[in-house]
């Protein structure tokens, strides 16, 4: 299982994450501030980050 999405952080900062369960834990990645990346560039590096997984 693998989730991809929007944090928003305390101080109100956005960040994309990835989340997937890796040997029955849940192991979250941040991939890079919501201002630097477009949703389209998010995917691919979401994609990426699931294969190197």
């Amino acid at each position: 299982m693998s989730r991809a999405g929007v944090r928003v952080m305390p101080d109100k900062r956005k960040l994309y994450i990835i989340t997937r369960l890796i040997v029955h834990r849940p192991r979250t990645r941040i991939l890079a501030p919501v201002s630097a990346l477009t949703v389209k560039t998010a995917r691919e590096k979401v994609i990426a980050q699931l294969q190197a997984w």
